[in-house]
């Protein structure tokens, strides 16, 4: 057969083919829609509500949308995109992707035959250039770096953003990984494991916690003596997109070695490198990369970090310092986001919920509440219950539905009421997003001076936020205050009957109850707040004023207020 022709098949396929991938393509933008406003509608926006915390409100400031940092910036496709995905799909795609399963498999057998031959060194070096070229099939072609790796450190730490971020840093420099051990099962996978050194940990029970951080410090301190490459740590923990730096885990810094941070700073237009919940799927993000003319990517190796004295006694202080120190090199901000909120996203999903509702600043409601992720999923099951179409999101209808099945039909002034605390916890939206239910109504600090004093401790804080946080604190007390007294009162608007208090009583001291003497206690409170031995009723003055003179009335009337409700939603 002559050559002219084979060629103009060949070209007529393609041409096929080409056509048929961007028939393809212009199908997943719809498919992708629904989602895509899904995870933006689910997040609620930053506003100016009272109940906003401190940590957010001096990042973000107000009036500006709520910052997902696990987010695809460049989740849905332009047209240029799928037009130039169609092309490059029929002509470098197939030699990239062929060129990779050649090279993961020859790079396999090769480090496997040095690692029998006894020869690890070799064996290191060779997974290295088989990671280089692998970096090349995905479009990188040239790897920029700004700066050098330092040699007397024992840990690289670095932000966390594609599925590719590992390999990068094999093939540039070749550290010791720290990574989790069940990345690392397959037979493949365990020769590359072998060669490399990695150092794995399994993030299981406290035991498995304990060890990763002997391993940690065992390894770390190899690496400063010089024994052995540093170890690559990702103290994010999770990947995220490349507008935000996430807070670190500890462990990393735990050891008080020198750490040296590094940027991996992906530079792109078209196509997002970010492995993200909000995002495309691995399959479509590899796929994506590789139908690029050409990727970009620029390393960064900032000065070497030393503890203090003070911050090897305080890995946390430590670990905030050259988390700071790597925003400031990116220039973006850091936020409150953590690895558990990619947790609370799967749970989220699990619920039958936008994976955004689980997007909620874990860090700060750590700090803030003492709270762990069990108590945030349990209160996710409730909040499920409380939407009637599984949005993510509760209007004011529905709000005040949640009043009423817990308590009791709310009069036309306790509806005013519920509509003006509803708005100051929303900020004036007209929905009810997860974070502000969390905020707002499901946790409670534990102390409340501590819970001022971590507000106010931020670095970043101007020095009249304490202030700010006081009148805040006070005028959300005020707000309980009104909304627990409208729950008491059920018969009358502006005074609670000692029977109502009573048979409410038992959700401020669910403990008296089992040891029976709710009643003498519940009348012994009712006289103090009256002032009389022989009142009957209670009006909100009295209520209010006592609950401002012993706040932790005040913190036991919020407890018991979500108590009523969660007892009412919970599918349990």
């Amino acid at each position: 057969m002559d050559l002219t022709v084979v060629f103009q098949i060949l070209v007529t396929l393609q041409a096929v083919v080409a056509t048929s991938i961007f028939w393809l393509l212009s199908y997943y933008n719809p498919k992708q829609q629904k989602r895509f406003q899904e995870a933006h509608e689910a997040l609620g926006k930053k506003d100016q509500s009272p109940f906003e915390l401190a940590a957010f409100r001096q990042k973000f400031g107000t009036g500006m949308g709520q910052q997902n940092p696990f987010e695809n910036t460049t989740w849905l496709l332009t047209f240029y995109e799928k037009l130039k995905m169609s092309i490059l799909a029929v002509t470098v795609f197939p030699v990239r992707a062929f060129g990779m399963l050649l090279t993961v498999v020859q790079t396999a057998l090769v480090a496997a035959l040095l690692l029998q031959l006894g020869l690890p060194g070799l064996a290191r070096s060779a997974v290295a250039w088989g990671t280089r070229v692998l970096l090349f099939c995905f479009g990188f072609v040239h790897i920029r770096q700004v700066g050098k790796p330092a040699s007397d450190i024992g840990v690289l730490v670095s932000n966390h953003c594609s599925f590719l971020d590992g390999a990068v840093w094999i093939g540039l420099c070749t550290p010791r990984v720290f990574a989790e051990e069940s990345n690392f099962k397959g037979a493949l996978m365990q020769v590359f494991a072998k060669a490399l050194q990695i150092v794995l940990f399994d993030r299981g029970g406290a035991d498995s916690r304990r060890m990763a951080r002997e391993r940690m410090a065992s390894a770390s301190a190899e690496s400063c003596a010089g024994k052995a490459p540093p170890i690559l740590v990702f103290p994010e923990g999770t990947t995220h997109n490349l507008q935000t730096i996430i807070t670190f885990k500890d462990g990393a810094f735990a050891p008080g070695h020198p750490v040296q941070p590094a940027l991996l700073r992906y530079k792109f237009q078209h196509c997002d490198p970010t492995w993200v919940y909000a995002g495309p799927q691995l399959p479509m993000l590899a796929f994506r990369l590789m139908c690029q003319v050409v990727n970009h990517l620029e390393v960064v190796y900032l000065p070497v970090c030393y503890p203090s004295e003070e911050e090897k006694g305080n890995p946390h202080k430590f670990a905030r310092r050259v988390q700071l120190a790597m925003a400031r090199a990116m220039e973006v901000p850091v936020t409150e986001h953590s690895v558990e909120d990619l947790q609370l996203q799967a749970a989220a999903v699990k619920a039958h919920l936008p994976a955004e509702v689980g997007v909620v600043g874990f860090s700060a409601l750590k700090e803030t509440f003492a709270v762990d992720t069990r108590q945030i999923k349990d209160q996710m099951l409730v909040f499920r219950q409380m939407t009637h179409d599984g949005s993510g999101l509760v209007n004011l209808e529905e709000f005040c539905d949640c009043f009423r099945r817990a308590f009791h039909e709310p009069s036309q002034g306790q509806k005013k009421l519920l509509q003006k605390f509803f708005e100051q916890l929303t900020g004036g939206q007209e929905l009810l997003d997860f974070r502000k239910f969390l905020i707002g109504l499901a946790l409670v600090p534990e102390d409340k001076e501590e819970a001022a004093r971590s507000r106010a401790g931020s670095e970043e804080a101007a020095t009249s936020l304490p202030k700010l946080e006081v009148l805040l604190d006070k005028y959300r007390g005020q707000m309980y205050v009104h909304l627990a007294f409208a729950a008491f009162a059920a018969s009358c608007d502006s005074t609670i009957t000692w029977k109502e208090f009573n048979e409410l009583w038992v959700w401020l001291h669910p403990l008296s109850l089992s040891e029976g003497d709710a009643a003498p206690s519940a009348r012994k409170t009712f006289e103090e707040i009256a002032g009389s031995a022989d009142a009957e009723k209670l009006t909100f003055e009295t209520f209010s004023a006592y609950a401002e003179a012993h706040p932790s009335f005040e913190k036991q009337l919020r407890q018991a207020f979500f108590s009523r409700i969660a007892t009412e939603f919970s599918p349990h």
